[in-house]
């Protein structure tokens, strides 16, 4: 065959190189194939629920964004009146 006169025609060190990249190809198809083995099915029935700290920092990250879209439309809106209009 043409790729095995490809791969018998590079030296031993590439070769090593390429059969390492192989293996690591194969180790990561068989994790991730075990991986989705062990995964809970989609929509199984667990609803996904926040700590009460974590849901805290949420809503306080939600707050000062929208504060900042506020603070950032009124200064729109200030410059919108400064501003000639023709």
């Amino acid at each position: 065959m043409a790729d095995d006169r490809r791969f018998k025609g590079r030296d031993e060190a590439e070769q090593d190189a390429f059969r390492g990249q192989l293996t690591a190809y194969w180790n990561l198809c068989a994790f991730v194939r075990n991986l989705i083995a062990n995964l809970p099915p989609p929509g199984d029935g667990h609803a996904f629920a926040l700590d009460d700290e974590v849901a805290l920092r949420l809503l306080r990250l939600q707050q000062m964004t929208k504060r900042q879209f506020q603070v950032l439309a009124n200064g729109l809106n200030l410059i919108a009146q400064l501003v000639p209009k023709p």
